[in-house]
């Protein structure tokens, strides 16, 4: 990947719409654990937070991209996911 496209595959993330997980539960209709469950692990989604230390728990905010939350939403449909 050149230097160009990197340039747009990142602005193409940045200016994408993000959601909470809170707002795929409510439009989905399903848990808030569920769709941390779904997405904690996907590849794209922003993790921001502090890991869990020794003394402290860690609290991990997620945010998921459009373009991620549709391929996942894709993939249920079509069954590939359960």
């Amino acid at each position: 990947m050149n230097h160009g496209q990197t340039e747009r595959k990142f602005f193409n993330t940045v200016a994408s719409k993000h959601f909470s997980p809170a707002e795929l539960a409510e439009a989905w209709g399903v848990s808030v654990d569920t769709i941390r469950n779904i997405f904690r692990n996907e590849p794209g989604v922003l993790k921001i937070g502090d890991r869990e230390s020794r003394f402290k728990r860690g609290y991990i905010t997620l945010r998921i991209p459009e373009a991620v939350a549709l391929l996942i939403l894709v993939c249920v449909a079509v069954g590939a996911i359960k």
